[in-house]
């Protein structure tokens, strides 16, 4: 035990300084020597701040567009209307904005924009960060953490870069107004993420409610689609899900409905119906998984939506009301309690999972490695863990799972004893890079292993559970660094 010097614990904490590990953050540039030096690409933080997709080149038609500025009046000051449907570009505090206000703003405006050589050079800065970060756009939150169906944290968080592609929610019901809710759901255990979109409320039996999930353009090739989806229901709900597709040779549209079993009353909604392979898996209790191709070639996918129904009962099970003289009996449809959650969806050409490096192809280190001590005789670890291919060549990855091994080796007796352990989900890394902060290290501990799970665009993710092929790359005191293969 150290002893606690009380004078220290009231002094302030030292300065910010960009240099020194920490907690990978996003932080501002306060002053014009800062944007001018280009001290922000030589901080500890930047390679953590870089965006992990790159936005792709388009081409614009050369027409007016509006451009919607942050309001400038000292809050968020609600729009005039709800016309958002003719805004095309949305311009807000980010990346690449350089913000001053008050009196000392304007003197920074004033040399900013003191002679057009000192602008463009500013201008130039801004553009440089905006371009080599780029910007996630989506700022996530959740209180679990799930990887394929299981459950691997159950802390909350918050992180700009874990919440993935948003829906564009709206729904339509086919029976009563407003009897389902479609919202975004971060508190039910998810299947991927920290996020599910759920539906919830009443429906009667054989009827159903379509929601729009997203909307957009994408031309397909000669090459199937796979479309995978993860459903969590209660009772008879029943999740399906409708694509819409248009053609550009007849201006035709289409529509096909992938849905499991008891989808009779949807049949003349649908220009085709595909019942999907449904898989269980072990590691995800309660989720289904539904699997099914589709071959749409010329066409554009255009829409996505949910349907939400309950198949028509048999006659057996229909709910009878009986009169109090007990003679007349009615059969009856009555509302009924439906709840579904749509944990993930994955579209793709291929069916395969994507083939991953092997373990041996991974350059790993550790950098900036500090021990110190912690509470009842633990230590605290902290570590920058950096990867990249040996080859230098790029694997089209879409995250990078952590997770932590503290093996402890058991009394002899049994073999000279035993080391024994179990991995422990630490973050998520959307770079080649994760900073593990005073991580808590029990004195019983011999030794640490930090494993890399590699998951590909598609979102498969190796499997992490085998861990006999693991290469150890770097051994420093009690640390190992490995990186995990199929």
């Amino acid at each position: 035990m150290f002893p606690r010097n009380e004078a220290l614990s009231t002094l302030d904490p030292p300065p910010f300084d960009p240099l020194q590990p920490s907690i990978p953050i996003s932080y501002p540039l306060k002053t014009l020597q800062e944007l001018e030096s280009q001290a922000y690409f030589n901080s500890f933080h930047y390679p953590f701040n870089k965006s992990s997709v790159p936005l792709k080149s388009s081409v614009l038609d050369n027409r007016p567009r509006i451009l919607v500025c942050h309001d400038m009046q000292g809050g968020y000051v609600m729009i005039s209307g709800s016309r958002e449907g003719i805004m095309r570009v949305l311009m807000q505090f980010g990346i690449g904005t350089f913000i001053t206000e008050g009196i000392d703003g304007r003197q920074t405006c004033n040399k900013l924009l003191a002679t057009k050589e000192s602008a463009q050079m500013y201008a130039e800065r801004l553009r440089e960060l905006a371009v080599d970060l780029g910007f996630d756009g989506w700022l996530g939150h959740g209180y679990y953490i799930s990887v394929e169906g299981g459950q691997v944290s159950n802390a909350p968080w918050n992180n700009i870069s874990s919440q993935g592609f948003q829906p564009f929610l709206e729904y339509k019901d086919n029976s009563t107004p407003d009897s389902i809710q479609v919202l975004v759901d971060f508190k039910e255990a998810s299947y991927s993420g920290g996020v599910n979109i759920t539906f919830k409320g009443t429906l009667k039996d054989n009827n159903d409610l379509t929601a729009r999930l997203f909307q957009g353009k994408l031309l397909l090739g000669e090459l199937p689609l796979h479309i995978t989806y993860s459903v969590k229901s209660d009772g008879g709900s029943m999740l399906g899900l409708s694509l819409q597709f248009s053609s550009t040779l007849n201006e035709r549209t289409s529509s096909v409905l992938i849905a499991p079993w008891g989808t009779n009353q949807l049949s003349n909604m649908f220009s085709k119906m595909i019942v999907p392979h449904v898989i269980r898996q072990e590691m995800a209790p309660g989720w289904v998984i539904q699997e099914s191709i589709i071959e749409m070639n010329g066409q554009t996918l255009t829409e996505i939506h949910a349907v939400c129904y309950k198949p028509k009962p048999e006659i057996g099970r229909l709910r009878l009301e009986n009169k109090s003289d007990g003679h007349n009996v009615t059969l009856a449809q009555n509302p009924s309690e439906y709840f579904a959650a749509l944990g993930h969806i994955t579209v793709k050409t291929f069916k395969d999972n994507p083939v991953f490096p092997a373990s041996s192809s991974w350059l790993v280190e550790g950098q900036y490695i500090k021990w110190s001590p912690g509470s009842q005789g633990s230590n605290n670890l902290s570590v920058k863990i950096t990867w990249k291919l040996e080859d230098g060549s790029n694997f089209q990855s879409s995250k990078y799972n952590i997770y932590v091994e503290k093996l402890v080796k058991t009394a002899a007796g049994n073999s000279g004893g035993r080391v024994e352990g179990t991995q422990e989900y630490i973050g998520v890394a959307y770079v080649e890079a994760f900073y593990v902060d005073n991580l808590s290290i029990p004195s019983s501990t011999s030794s640490v292993k930090f494993i890399i799970q590699v998951c590909g665009v598609d979102g498969a993710c190796q499997n992490w559970m085998i861990l006999h092929t693991i290469n150890w790359m770097l051994k420093v005191d009690n640390l190992f660094l490995l990186l995990d293969e199929e």
